[in-house]
């Protein structure tokens, strides 16, 4: 009897459960910065995705998906060509007016790789896929501004905000 092999896309979506399923894997989860810029990390097999993202990632697939049909804003060349499906070729979303930062295997800060000249907002977008995003949301830095993330700004800004906000509402109860 032949036994159906997995391929190594729906393992790892498969099984994502928590931050040690993300290493070895290639993920791409999106956020928006402090002015509702747009922007996707990749994790490239080593680098951390917050928490929202790992609890809820076929919801942010819903996001990415979207992202990817948005009219073309940009012409940027494109070093990593790919694939013009999102999720093999995330970099195509720079001409969508997305910001993408890049992590590596060893799992250093992410950095920015491509820059779109007109941006989307979270403000222009679907408010259900707004409503999504929102989720991780940096409440401290701008992407226009800022090349470097570190893990410990997206715990902080991300995780750390996301739990005082849910305590605020539960509070208020």
């Amino acid at each position: 009897m032949q036994r159906k092999i997995k391929r190594k896309e729906e393992v790892e979506y498969d099984n994502l459960t928590s931050i040690k399923d993300l290493k070895g894997t290639e993920h791409v989860w999106p956020a928006c910065d402090k002015l509702g810029n747009i922007a996707v990390f990749v994790t490239a097999g080593g680098g951390y995705a917050p928490i929202t993202y790992i609890k809820n990632f076929k919801i942010f697939e819903l996001v990415l998906e979207y992202l990817s049909k948005l009219p073309i804003v940009n012409n940027a060349y494109i070093e990593y060509k790919l694939d013009s499906s999102y999720l093999k070729n995330p970099f195509s979303l720079v001409n969508k007016g997305v910001f993408i930062f890049d992590s590596d295997s060893f799992g250093c800060p992410y950095k920015m790789v491509e820059a779109p000249n007109t941006l989307v907002n979270l403000n222009e977008i679907d408010p259900v896929i707004n409503s999504i995003l929102s989720l991780n949301c940096f409440k401290s830095i701008s992407f226009l501004e800022t090349v470097k993330i570190k893990k410990s700004l997206i715990v902080e800004d991300i995780e750390v905000a996301l739990k005082s906000t849910f305590r605020k509402i539960s509070n208020q109860g």
